[in-house]
């Protein structure tokens, strides 16, 4: 069964768990494709972290993931899912991205996102309906076309 969870505002008082989460989410991947975690991985979190533009997603009390989406005129952008490794493989990625998927197609505009060359995430992404557009030696860049 999968878990009962929703999502709340992020407020400047989520910054330590979003900032531990984001470490624990993107540690192996980052030193994966880039051979260790350094100095400016941790200033990525301090120039993407605005709390007005995130989700935390929480489960019988337990924050467990945040979420950032942009809705621009002509596109989605999904900017950041992170779901803490206790709570991935329980469909809730499937289910956030199913979400976005409905409003895409509701709306007639794609849903872009750019995620890491050695990203496991990638196989989701291509499981739900993405496709890759474009990619360099850091990001594969993938989007959703509506039907």
């Amino acid at each position: 069964m999968n878990p009962v969870w929703y999502t709340r505002d992020a407020s400047i008082n989520d910054t330590d768990f979003v900032r531990s989460l984001h470490r624990t989410v993107y540690n192996d991947v980052i030193v994966e494709q880039f051979g260790e975690w350094n100095k400016s991985h941790s200033e990525y979190f301090d120039k993407i972290w605005i709390p007005e533009n995130f989700k935390i997603l929480t489960c019988d009390g337990v924050d467990f993931g945040a979420l950032s989406v942009f809705d621009r005129d002509d596109h989605m952008y999904l900017d950041e899912i992170m779901i803490h490794p206790e709570f991935q493989n329980q469909g809730i990625g499937t289910s956030i991205l199913s979400d976005l998927i409905s409003k895409s197609e509701a709306k007639k505009i794609p849903i872009k996102l750019g995620t890491l060359v050695k990203s496991p995430s990638q196989d989701l992404y291509k499981k739900v309906g993405f496709k890759e557009v474009g990619r360099d030696e850091i990001i594969i860049k993938m989007e959703y076309s509506p039907n």
